[in-house]
């Protein structure tokens, strides 16, 4: 093996680049084999990373998503076409089973006989309004909120 001495940055990286265009196959079959014996170990770390850069991930998905919106809403159509079983298996396994009946009937209430305002009642925004049902029991009572109001109201962070 011979060792070559590199000096910058730039040098390394015109070495390295080169290096790879040379040895690309076997470099690639090589990931390809590392890849297959460790995907629980992998999967790991890229969840963990995911985690720690959740801001960033939410950013460049929506980002994309508004550049490319009709690519998108066609390979979600496709893909709830093609899983439809299994989408409305879950829904009833929340709707049958796992739901609080009084948020159910609470929420169908106020889509049915609540009234939407056509704006933000915290900031006064005009797009994706959403009612809030500060309490379940009082089904017809809403807040009518943008959707980052109302993720801030639940805890969530809305970027």
């Amino acid at each position: 093996m011979r060792v070559i001495k590199l000096g910058s940055k730039e040098e390394k990286k015109v070495y390295a680049k080169k290096y790879y265009q040379q040895n690309k196959t076997e470099l690639l079959r090589k990931q390809k084999i590392y890849a297959r014996q460790n995907r629980e170990k992998i999967s790991l770390n890229k969840k963990k990373y995911r985690a720690k850069n959740r801001d960033k991930y939410v950013l460049y998905n929506r980002e994309y998503y508004a550049k490319n919106r009709t690519e998108c809403r066609k390979l979600i159509d496709d893909w709830t076409k093609r899983n439809r079983k299994k989408l409305n298996e879950k829904s009833n396994e929340y709707y049958h089973i796992k739901a609080d009946k009084t948020k159910i009937e609470a929420r169908y209430k106020a889509k049915y006989y609540g009234v939407k305002k056509s704006f933000c009642e915290k900031c006064g925004a005009i797009n994706l309004l959403q009612n809030h049902h500060p309490d379940y029991t009082k089904p017809l009572f809403t807040i009518t909120l943008c959707e980052e109001c109302h993720l801030n109201i639940h805890g969530k962070k809305g970027v």
